[in-house]
């Protein structure tokens, strides 16, 4: 008995294992799957249990997430969110009550903010910008005026305005031609007609008076206090102040003349004074220039003449000096007001063509 094989000693076991194969083999597994009830099956199952028994963090660790990130179309998952019915479910005032306001602005670097912001850059800038604008819009209806008194003068005297330069040529060369969204020809470079020359001598003489008057009153004050002398009510006498005052007109106008080509007035009123070929101005030139220029206003003024009438609007302290005075509004292209802009247009136009 205890020789005997194994197999015979377990006959069932030997009966299972040629039957089984056979059933197996006989047994149709789709006809199977096809007769199950999903959803009986379904119900039958312990949901609870089954997640008991399902160890979460082997799970976990069998998951990749790059490839579970990769399989995600955030497209399709960002259309299915309802954006409106999720603000619509956000209680703003909880919210709100939940954030602590004091902490929030303790956190804050007031005076980080502030140096980063620069808003002392930004108030001058847009202080500069107002004041620019300001006194760009004033410069343009001066021009204006001053175009159609050119072109006035020029009739009178039986010639056609449009035939006249507008400025020197090696200065019109260096100025790029308007690009981009501003398609409002430029004027920069164009010889200044006489109502801006006119408005920027009557503001230099006001400022050169006005500055004199000034520093008479505050030297006479200081001497009369050091010397301990009655207040005589006059700031200087006559001859001394009439020379001291040629003294300071001269300074006055040749020395700013002499280093960038325009005075206080003629900065306000957007004008340079350059050469007649468009160069800088020789300090030579502008001496000359101002010492002519009592010379030009005598005789009622008929050495201005030139300003309205002449092709290149030269005065005779212009002609004196061989120079020009031009249209330099800095680094802002000088137009003319809108309508005037339109004929300007028309005008380079036709001598482009030509």
């Amino acid at each position: 008995m205890e020789n005997r094989p194994r197999s015979a000693a377990n006959p069932i076991g030997r009966l299972m294992g040629s039957v089984v194969p056979s059933v197996v083999d006989a047994v149709d597994v789709d006809d199977v799957v096809a007769r199950i009830d999903v959803n009986e099956l379904v119900r039958r199952v312990d949901v609870d249990d089954v997640i008991a028994r399902v160890d979460i963090n082997v799970l976990l660790d069998r998951i990749t997430v790059d490839d579970l990130l990769d399989r995600i179309d955030v497209d399709r998952l960002l259309d299915r969110i309802d954006v409106d019915g999720l603000i619509r479910r956000v209680d703003l005032d909880e919210l709100l009550k939940r954030v602590d306001l004091d902490a929030v602005l303790e956190r804050i670097d007031i005076d980080r903010i502030v140096e980063r912001a620069d808003l002392g850059s930004i108030v001058a800038q847009s202080t500069r910008g107002i004041t620019a604008s300001t006194v760009d819009l004033l410069r343009r209806q001066i021009v204006g005026v001053d175009e159609v008194l050119t072109r006035l003068g020029a009739r009178l005297t039986r010639r056609d305005p449009d035939t006249d330069p507008d400025g020197p040529a090696a200065l019109l060369a260096a100025i790029p031609a308007p690009t981009g969204r501003r398609r409002a020809p430029s004027i920069s470079g164009h010889y200044a007609g006489p109502l801006s020359r006119l408005a920027a001598i009557v503001l230099d003489w006001f400022t050169l008076v006005f500055v004199f008057g000034l520093a008479a009153a505050l030297a006479t004050w200081t001497v009369d206090l050091v010397l301990r002398r009655p207040d005589t009510g006059a700031p200087l006498g006559a001859p001394w102040g009439s020379v001291l005052l040629a003294l300071w007109a001269l300074l006055y106008f040749v020395v700013p003349l002499a280093v960038t080509g325009r005075t206080f007035g003629k900065a306000v009123l957007g004008l340079r004074v350059v050469s007649r070929d468009g160069t800088p101005l020789h300090p030579r030139q502008a001496l000359v220039r101002v010492l002519i220029l009592p010379v030009s206003m005598v005789f009622l003024g008929l050495g201005l003449v030139g300003v309205v009438f002449g092709r290149e609007r030269r005065t005779l302290h212009d002609v004196a000096a061989r120079s020009t005075e031009v249209i330099d509004w800095g680094d802002r292209p000088a137009e003319l007001p809108g309508p005037l802009n339109q004929w300007l247009a028309r005008r380079q136009e036709r001598r482009a063509a030509a």
